[in-house]
């Protein structure tokens, strides 16, 4: 193909980030065991230099009884933006949009790139001059508009730039009526992220056969000419069978792909194309080449008014002709001084853009954070989202997380079983720290697009409020996986003709899936398991499986429908428990109506989950022993499976306060907490025993990591609290959890023990993701546990009693640890055999960071803390290379000799006979035990083992893992028992 005419695309966009800030205020409450909710304000705000690529807000939330603190805990968000500061004297400050006149033409300067614009497009040498951070300049000016037909080779100039003179409102500048024979503006946006450039046709060019081309192998171009411009690394692909300079880098800026779109009268787009452009040399000249097929906008186009251009076949030619050099200058007057504007009128128009940005190479959003994206954050490599974290955007078309241009394999979903990704409104309050200027009220109708650039797998995410959840140029084929959406405009845009969606929920959204050039009636889905509701606009082809679809809009007849349910509305079909409003309403006829024929990933998937409510009545007071066990049917029959979305289980739903009794958690069971101030109280004379195993956990988490919040059934301002000890009580309190699982979202709570009797916590073989754990006071003993990014804070400094603390092989994995304990006060804490892995270790107090056993810790460096004293410890450069297993993601390599078996006592003596830390499930045995986390040794199909086939797994029959068959236990080694009866007695029951 000729790539001397440029594409229908045209934005000049460039993206830079800036430095991160530290803000700091708070409002808190909470209740103590009076009942009376007590609350203090204090506001402070500090602005600190941590990277130039976003800012923190961090939140002090102090809690007061008069003169006596009752608490403290520390909540933070960071602000992610490309462009967000900059440094000026020396100094970072904001970065401001803003566009100000100046003596022949415009400029915005109050960022890390400056922009000027002359007064008139048409002027000579160029009208707009970019300087990038790295002082590289980009001088530009747009040319004209081309057809460009590759079957012939014919090129025509449909038109060209015209004397028109700036006008800005706020950060925009426009060009009205740039061109000389069809209505179309030039328009610039400066913005934190960059500039973007727009050609916006207000009207429709004639159509290609009018100069004897033919519209299907016809493209529309634009040529964008740069004078002495820096050579780019070009990065190329290809785009609608054609090669494309997917990406042109100048040093520290990267242009990447453009779009062409409509844009409605009302700001909304619906659908439109990625453009391909090439970087080209013509008679010594320098142009940015973007094209189009014609044959994907027609449609775009004819919303459009008439064209004002008269066709002239004698104008198209078959080699490339360039005019001047310099473009011509008005003999007539010079140009008129930039005016300044209030409003921008809204026309209809299609819009034709390209990006230049600079971009972070990887960014993870950490599942123990809530993050605030005020602009667009460009990735250029991996964009990492664990599971737990909370992802906020201001309501504007700019808000974005874009990596679509990227070098990397795109957006990389680390998220599981009650460990969403959150992406939703900065105004919405039920989920992570609030966000400052919070209305608490999320719109309805968001503008934001929460991700550009989507590449494979979606999984585990809740899209709210967004204009556009995901969209996709690349022409990947996408698959959203175990996702919900509520109240967003468009769940899915792309240019590829297909996207699969499994055990996927939208609620409320209005449109499912868009495609680019594929019109406003959607694109071929493939769906398996999933449950729309109040969606204006399905997609109009492809199959639909096991599914259920209620008030859906959209031309239907074009779908294959399979084991599927079409229905004028959601009665009779849905019931509400909480803020989940899609369970399948009891006997229901959706239930083992669909075929195991599906995807066998989601079938085993789908066996996890349910369609069943949780059980609600699941709060008040306890004053009598209650056991808690499996409650909700998991769809794991075999022959058949329920239709529609599958929610992660919740047993229990509610929260509880246990006064002189005893509660026990069986194994397998999900609590979700759902209270005002917290999930489990222990109260008065209270025991919890939860005891899982190591194939069938119990959870304990909060409701929001499963339910899509569909209402505001259950939301506490407070956010959630799963387990809270009464520090007012002094009677004796016990909490004791084995294989037992705890997750939240970002900003939330798992554990808070404060109390003045004596109480004793045990965690044995528990896993912990995200929020904090708080323990004043009550004995704690940790042994075997795993700390994803939590905060956790032990303090026996105040205790009203002696207590002795002890952590042994525990992982510490990127949270932070805070000590306080004063040596010598009486009370005795014991640190052995645990990694902390990048784990800043600090306390609050002037004490030195001195325990009273200690020793065989290892440390990913020295640089975040440690305990003394250091005996036979472990400093290591770097985290170990973690392998993925059967049971979890913490397994070392086979050869990893630095803490395998580098403990301070037998594996035995620390009840770890029957674990291992390799893949290959080597167990511990009668070794020296190996520092850090452990998990159950299984066989190579993930069973744990079972030496003497009685079907009792060996842990648990060496039930206090010494490799030794005690008082109580089985000999897991022996075997088993078998009875046989060979004379029954008469009318005896035979087993």
């Amino acid at each position: 193909m000729n790539k001397y005419f440029l594409n229908a695309s045209h934005t000049l966009t460039v993206c830079l980030f800036a430095a991160i800030w530290i803000r700091s205020g708070s409002i808190a409450s909470a209740q103590v065991q009076s009942g009376t909710t007590l609350s203090a304000s204090i506001t402070e705000y500090q602005c600190v230099q941590r990277s130039p690529h976003s800012r923190v807000w961090q939140r002090a939330v102090l809690q007061t009884n008069q003169a006596n603190v009752v608490r403290t805990n520390l909540h933070s968000y960071t602000e992610l933006a490309t462009g967000l500061c900059y440094l000026q004297n020396g100094q970072y400050v904001d970065a401001v949009e803003q566009i100000d006149i100046v003596a022949n033409g415009a400029q915005a300067i109050q960022g890390r790139h400056q922009v000027y614009w002359a007064a008139n497009a048409n002027t000579p040498g160029g009208a707009v001059k970019l300087i990038t951070p790295d002082g590289r300049q980009l001088l530009s000016a747009v040319y004209g508009l081309l057809y460009y037909d590759s079957s012939s080779g014919s090129s025509v100039l449909l038109t060209g730039v015209q004397d028109c003179t700036a006008t800005i409102i706020s950060n925009t500048l426009i060009y009205d009526n740039a061109f000389s024979n069809l209505t179309a503006d030039v328009l610039y946006t400066y913005r934190k992220a960059g500039l973007s450039q727009n050609i916006i046709l207000r009207q429709q060019p004639p159509s290609p056969d009018a100069y004897g081309m033919n519209p299907a192998t016809t493209w529309l171009q634009v040529l964008t000419e740069f004078f002495s411009p820096p050579m780019p690394v070009i990065t190329t692909g290809t785009n609608n069978g054609v090669l494309d300079a997917r990406r042109l880098k100048f040093g520290d800026m990267k242009m990447g792909v453009g779009h062409a779109f409509l844009s409605e009268s009302n700001g909304g787009t619906l659908s439109g194309t990625s453009v391909i452009k090439s970087w080209t040399n013509i008679d010594n000249r320098t142009f940015l080449i973007e094209e189009v097929p014609y044959s994907s906008i027609s449609n775009l186009l004819s919303s459009l008014h008439s064209s004002l251009i008269k066709p002239d076949k004698s104008k198209v030619q078959r080699t490339v002709f360039l005019g001047p050099s310099k473009p011509k200058v008005s003999a007539a007057k010079p140009a008129q001084p930039v005016k300044a504007l209030k409003t921008m009128p809204k026309e209809t128009g299609l819009v034709l853009d390209y990006d230049i940005a600079s971009g972070e190479d990887n960014i993870t959003f950490q599942g123990d954070t809530t993050y605030y994206i005020s602009g667009e954050v460009t990735i250029d490599r991996a964009a990492i989202f664990e599971g737990g974290t909370v992802i906020k955007y201001t309501n504007t078309a700019d808000a974005q997380i874009n990596t679509e241009d990227g070098d990397g394999p795109g957006p990389i979903f680390e998220t599981s079983l009650y460990r969403p990704a959150i992406f939703t409104s900065s105004d919405d309050d039920s989920v992570g720290d609030g966000i400052d200027g919070s209305t608490g009220t999320p719109s309805t109708n968001g503008v934001a697009t929460y991700m550009n650039g989507g590449t494979g797998v979606i999984q585990g995410a809740r899209f709210s409020y967004a204009g556009t959840a995901l969209l996709d140029v690349n022409g990947a084929h996408d698959t959203f996986q175990d996702c919900q959406f509520f109240e967003c405009g468009t769940n899915f845009i792309s240019v590829n003709p297909g996207v699969s969606f499994k055990n996927v929920l939208s609620s409320d959204c209005r449109y499912m899936a868009v495609g680019y050039g594929f019109g406003p009636d959607g694109i071929p889905v493939d769906c398996e398991n999933i449950t729309v509701d109040s969606c204006a606009n399905f997609p109009f082809a492809g199959t639909v499986t096991n599914s259920i679809l209620t008030a859906v809009g959209g031309v239907l007849t074009n779908l294959v429908f399979d084991h599927s349910v079409v229905a004028a509305n959601g009665a009779g079909i849905y019931q509400t428990a909480g803020a989940g409003g899609y369970y399948l309403i009891n006997g229901s006829t959706n239930r083992n109506a669909g075929t195991t024929n599906i995807d066998p990933v989601l079938l085993a998937d789908l066996k996890t989950k349910t369609t069943y409510p949780p059980v609600t009545n699941f709060y008040g007071f306890l004053t009598n022993d209650y056991t808690f066990s499996p409650q909700v049917q998991r769809d794991n029959s075999g022959s058949t499976v329920d239709l529609g979305y599958h929610y992660d289980p919740l047993d229990y739903a509610g929260f509880l306060c246990i006064s002189n009794a005893t509660a026990t958690v069986l194994p397998g069971t999900a609590l979700g907490m759902a209270g005002p101030e917290y999930g489990v109280w222990l109260h008065t004379t209270a025991t919890f025993n939860s005891t899982g195993t190591a194939t069938s956990p119990n959870y304990i988490v909060c409701y929001n990591t499963v339910q899509e919040q569909s209402n505001t059934n259950w939301e506490s301002p407070g956010g959630c609290e799963l387990f809270y000890l009464g520090e007012a009580d002094s009677t004796f309190q016990s909490a004791n959890f084995r294989f037992t699982q705890w997750s939240v979202l970002a900003a939330s709570e798992q554990i808070n023990g404060e109390s003045d009797g004596a109480s004793l916590f045990t965690f044995q073989d528990c896993q912990f993701y995200g929020g904090t754990i708080y323990t004043v006071s009550p004995t704690v003993l940790i042994t075997n546990c795993l700390f994803q990014r939590v905060y956790v804070n032990l303090d026996d400094d105040d205790s009203y009693i002696s207590v002795s603390n002890s952590l042994y092989n525990n992982l510490f994995w990127q949270g932070s640890f805070n000590l306080n304990h004063n040596i010598g006060d009486g009370n005795t804490i014991t640190f052995r055999d645990n990694l902390f892995d990048q784990m800043p270790i600090a306390s609050d107090y002037d004490y030195p960071l001195i325990v009273d056993v200690c020793s065989n810790n290892a440390y990913v460096t020295t640089n975040f803390g440690m305990l003394l004293p250091s005996n036979d410890d472990a400093i290591l450069a770097d985290s170990p290379a973690y392998e993925a297993g059967f049971l979890g993601q913490y397994y070392y390599p086979t050869d990893f000799t630095n803490l395998i078996h580098q403990g301070s006592r037998s594996s035995s003596a620390a009840a770890l006979y029957q674990y291992t830390v390799t893949t290959n499930n080597a167990i511990e045995g009668t070794n020296i035990v190996s520092i850090g986390f452990h998990y159950v040794a299984t066989d190579a199909y993930g069973v744990p083992l079972d030496s003497n086939g009685d079907g009792i797994p060996n842990y648990l029959e060496d039930y206090n893992g010494n490799g030794l068959a005690d008082p109580g236990e089985t000999n897991w080694l022996a075997p088993p028992l078998i009875v046989r009866i060979t004379q029954p007695a008469n009318n005896s029951k035979i087993p």
